[in-house]
C-alpha cells in the first residue's frame, strides 16, 4: 500500500493519477505503516515505511531531516536511462551526494536522487509531480515532444523506485486481457462527396494536388508512378462524376467498412451544413464550413451502424459553446445507438474551458487532444483519462492523424519515414499500454491524396502485434470498466499475492469487452533500474484473484 502525502489543492489531480497507475494506495495516515510514501506535501514527519518517495521543486522539511540539499534550476529536459524527460514547471537540482537517477541533460546535474538515510531508502526528485501530471492533462505538451509519453514515464519511474525496495507492486495495468494494447480506429468526415465541390476552394486544391503537385511529389520520392497515373485518371473522370455518370471517388465510408468489418471504427460526423463556426485564432476558418448535412445521411448512417460501427459528432461550435455542444450532440444522438455519444473538434479547436463545456453538454468522450502538425503524446499518454474539473467526461487522446503524417507544412513524411514514426509509437504501447488512437480522413483512401495502402500495412501490423483493434467508443467502455474496479485486499498467501477487488459498477457484466489483468511486479531489493518481467493473471471481479511470484 502506498501512502500519499499531498496538498488539499492536489486531491483531484492525485487522484486521476491513480486510475492511470491503478495500484493500491490511500491518502496518509501518520499512524500507519506503508510500504511506500509518496511525499509531495511540506510535512515535518512521516509513518514509518523502507521506501520514501519525494517530490517538490522547493526545499521541504524532510530535506533537512535527511540532509538533502536543493538548488533552482531552469531544466526543461531531463534524461532518465537515455530517454528524454520533459517538465513543464519549475525543477530544482540535488546538490547531495547520492545515486543520480535523473540528469539534466547536457550536465552531469540530477534532478532526481537516491540516498539511504536512516534505514530507509530516499528518493528526492526536483519537481512538482502533480503540477506536472495537471498540465499534461489540462493543457498538454508541445508537437516539438510529441513522440515523449511522459506522463507514462513519470508512472513508470515511480513504479521502479517502490520496486527498488523489500516489497512488489500490484497494479491493474491498461492492457486488454488477451492483448498487448489497444488501438482505435477513427474517420472525420469532412467531405462527404467530391460534386458537392463546384469551383470552390476544395476543388481548386484537388486539381493542383493531382495533377502538378502529383508530379512534384512524385519527383520528391513522396508519390508512387502508380498513384500518379491514379489521380491523373481522377482528374479525367471529374467532369463525369459532377454529371452523375461515375461514382463519387471520394465517398470513402463503403470503402473503410469492407477493410474494418472485422474490427469496427468510429465516423465522426459535421452535424450542421455551412457552418464555418466561432473562430478559434487567425486562420481563414471558412473552408471548416461542411457541405452535406447528416438529415440527408439517414440511410448511410443507419448501414453504418447497423454493421456495427459507431457514429460521434465533429464539433463545430461544441469546444466554444455549452448551448452549441448541445445541439450538436442531439443532432447526431439519435443515430448513435450508444449509451453515450462521442466528440472529436473539427480542425481539433479547442479552449480552456472545453473540458468543462462538453462534460456539462453531457457527451460520454472527447478524441480532440492531439495535434495536427505532429503525431505521439499530447497529454503524454495514450490511456484514456478524466481531465481535472469534470465530473464525467472521458478524453481519449488522439495519437496518429494522416495529414499530419503526409501534408506539407505539417510533418510531409515519405511513407518510409511514417512508417518509423508509427513504429516507434507501437513500441511504446508494447511498454505502456493504453489505447492507440488513429484519425484516417474519409478522403484519405481517395485521389488526391491515396494513403490508403499505408493505413492498410498500418492495420495489418497492429493486428500482427497483438492489439485489440476497435472504434472510439469502445475502448472508452473498457476504461470505464477498469475505472470501476476498486482494491479491496492485497495479502500474501504462501509464494504469491492473493488480491480482492469489486467494482463500483456493480456487478459484472457480458459487455462483449476484454476483461482486465492483474499485474505484479516481483520483489527486487536493491536493484536499480528494475528489469525483470512482472507476473500476470486475468483479474476476477469480487472474488479473489491469486498471482504466484516468481
Amino acid at each position: 500500500m502506498i501512502g500519499v502525502f499531498t496538498h488539499d489543492r492536489d486531491r483531484q489531480v492525485v487522484a486521476e493519477f491513480f486510475e492511470l497507475f491503478k495500484t493500491p494506495w490511500e491518502w496518509g495516515n501518520p499512524e500507519k505503516r506503508y510500504d511506500a510514501l509518496l511525499v509531495a506535501d511540506d510535512v515535518e514527519t512521516v509513518p514509518d515505511a523502507p521506501v520514501v518517495i519525494i517530490y517538490g521543486s522547493s526545499t521541504k522539511k524532510l530535506d533537512e531531516r535527511y540532509g538533502l540539499r536543493l538548488r533552482s534550476r531552469s531544466a526543461p529536459l531531463l534524461k532518465w536511462r537515455g530517454r528524454l524527460f520533459p517538465l513543464y514547471r519549475e525543477v530544482a537540482v540535488l546538490d547531495t551526494p547520492g545515486e543520480a537517477i535523473l540528469e539534466v541533460d547536457g550536465t552531469q546535474e540530477s534532478a532526481g536522487t537516491r540516498v539511504e538515510r536512516a534505514g530507509r531508502r530516499i528518493f528526492r526528485f526536483g519537481y512538482d509531480l502533480f503540477r506536472e501530471v495537471e498540465t499534461l492533462l489540462l493543457r498538454g505538451q508541445p508537437a516539438r515532444h510529441a513522440s515523449i509519453p511522459t506522463l507514462d514515464l513519470h508512472i513508470d519511474l515511480l513504479r521502479e523506485s517502490i520496486l527498488s525496495g523489500d516489497m512488489p507492486v500490484v497494479e491493474i495495468p491498461p492492457i486488454p486481457a488477451g492483448y498487448r494494447y489497444a488501438v482505435c480506429l477513427t474517420h472525420d468526415i469532412d467531405f462527404l462527396r467530391f460534386r458537392d465541390h463546384l469551383f470552390d476552394k476544395t476543388m481548386m486544391g484537388f486539381i493542383y494536388r493531382a495533377s502538378l503537385g502529383s508530379v512534384v511529389r512524385l519527383l520528391q520520392g513522396r508519390m508512387s508512378s502508380r498513384n500518379v497515373f491514379k489521380n491523373f485518371v481522377a482528374l479525367a473522370t471529374a467532369p463525369l462524376v459532377h454529371l452523375g455518370l461515375c461514382p463519387d471517388f471520394w465517398n470513402q465510408i463503403p470503402l473503410y467498412m469492407e477493410l474494418e468489418k472485422n474490427w469496427k471504427s468510429t465516423f465522426f460526423l459535421i452535424p450542421f451544413e455551412g457552418r464555418s463556426g466561432a473562430p478559434c485564432g487567425p486562420e481563414d476558418r471558412s473552408s471548416r464550413a461542411a457541405r452535406y448535412d447528416v438529415a440527408e445521411m439517414g440511410d448511410i448512417i443507419k448501414t453504418v451502424v447497423n454493421e456495427g460501427f459507431e457514429v460521434g459528432v465533429h464539433g463545430i461550435d461544441a469546444w466554444a459553446d455549452r448551448d452549441c455542444a448541445a445541439e450538436e450532440r442531439r443532432r447526431l444522438e439519435p443515430y448513435s445507438r450508444t449509451d453515450g455519444i462521442g466528440i472529436r473538434m473539427h480542425w481539433l479547436y479547442r479552449g480552456e474551458d472545453t473540458f468543462r463545456i462538453l462534460d456539462e453538454a453531457g457527451y460520454a468522450y472527447d478524441s480532440t487532444f492531439g495535434y495536427n502538425d505532429a503525431v505521439g503524446y499530447r497529454a503524454g499518454t495514450v490511456q484514456v483519462y478524466k481531465p481535472p474539473g469534470v465530473t464525467g467526461l472521458l478524453e481519449l487522446p488522439l495519437n496518429i492523424q494522416d495529414t499530419a503524417l503526409f501534408y506539407p507544412g505539417r510533418m510531409n513524411l515519405t511513407e518510409k519515414d511514417a512508417t518509423i514514426a508509427c513504429d516507434s509509437l507501437m513500441e511504446n504501447s508494447r511498454r505502456f499500454g493504453g489505447a492507440l488512437t488513429l484519425l484516417w480522413h474519409d478522403r484519405s483512401m481517395a485521389p488526391e491524396r491515396l494513403w490508403g495502402d499505408f493505413y492498410r500495412d498500418l492495420l495489418g501490423k497492429f493486428e500482427a502485434d497483438g492489439a485489440w483493434i476497435g472504434p472510439a467508443g469502445k475502448a472508452v467502455q473498457w476504461f470505464r470498466k477498469r475505472r470501476s474496479v476498486v482494491f479491496e485486499k492485497v495479502e500474501w498467501a504462501g509464494d504469491g499475492i492473493e488480491v480482492r477487488v469489486k467494482s463500483t459498477a456493480g456487478a459484472p457484466a457480458d459487455d462483449g469487452l476484454p476483461g482486465l489483468l492483474l499485474r505484479v511486479h516481483s520483489r527486487c531489493p536493491g536493484e536499480w533500474p528494475v528489469r525483470k518481467n512482472p507476473e500476470e493473471v486475468p483479474l476476477n471481479i469480487n472474488t479473489v484473484t491469486r498471482a504466484h511470484l516468481r
